[in-house]
């Protein structure tokens, strides 16, 4: 398979541990057009104290998917310093991701994750989200809700016992939305009546609610602080240099 390059700029860069006990880095890039996963299975030793978060790197890599996401297999990075990269058309431009690019991208693809699940439910969310597209960019929580949409899918998969994954997809979706849901909780409660009951409650019993689902509860509201908290953090970083 043939190897693209592009340039990108490092989010975060994370050591993990396959199951055959194995490491590798898991990197989250972005350029002007994406944000994407990216992972470095060979040669940590030569790259890893040479990788790191806010520097822009010129990489070499194959297209790839995994956990059902679009990935990229990282094959060569090479920080780009000076001035020596120009000739091959890189820019600080060629990084810069600007915030409607970015809530419009996490906006896709929660819209995409939405799609991928396939059931009725689903479809009745995903209808309302793009209805309601204009304030909920404007919202300014795409990048949030899309990070915990993340973390759900880990936890499902993780998880031996059932949970109710549409229950928690729809509460991720409208938390901390200044929407109005009756129209979504009418087509709900035609569909599903488990579901509309639920989020019935959540609704017009927030006490309630948080009784019989504290754990959803605590699940979006930590992602919620570990998110503000992190946003703080690299915005006091950048306010330093």
């Amino acid at each position: 398979m043939s190897l693209s390059k592009d340039y990108f700029k490092c989010l975060s860069i994370t050591k993990n541990i396959k199951k055959d006990g194995n490491p590798y880095l898991f990197l989250k890039l972005q350029n002007s057009r994406q944000i994407i996963h990216g992972y470095l299975w060979n040669n940590l030793e030569l790259y890893q104290s040479k990788i790191k978060v806010d520097c822009v790197y010129a990489i070499k890599y194959q297209n790839d998917i995994y956990n059902g996401l679009k990935v990229l297999n990282i094959k060569n990075i090479n920080q780009v310093e000076g001035d020596r990269y120009k000739r091959y058309n890189y820019s600080s431009k060629t990084v810069l991701m600007t915030m409607t690019a970015k809530n419009n991208y996490f906006f896709n693809e929660i819209s995409n994750f939405i799609l991928n699940r396939n059931n009725a439910s689903m479809k009745i969310l995903l209808e309302f989200l793009n209805k309601n597209k204009i304030i909920i960019i404007s919202s300014k929580l795409t990048e949030q809700k899309y990070i915990c949409l993340e973390y759900f899918y880990l936890l499902e998969k993780t998880l031996d016992k059932q949970i109710d994954s549409n229950l928690y997809i729809y509460i991720i979706i409208i938390d901390r939305l200044n929407l109005n849901v009756d129209s979504l909780i009418s087509k709900v409660k035609k569909q599903s009546e488990p579901l509309y009951k639920s989020l019935f409650l959540y609704l017009n019993d927030n006490k309630g609610f948080i009784k019989k689902y504290k754990y959803i509860v605590d699940f979006i509201d930590d992602n919620f602080k570990n998110y503000t908290n992190l946003k703080n953090l690299a915005k006091g970083r950048n306010e330093k240099k």
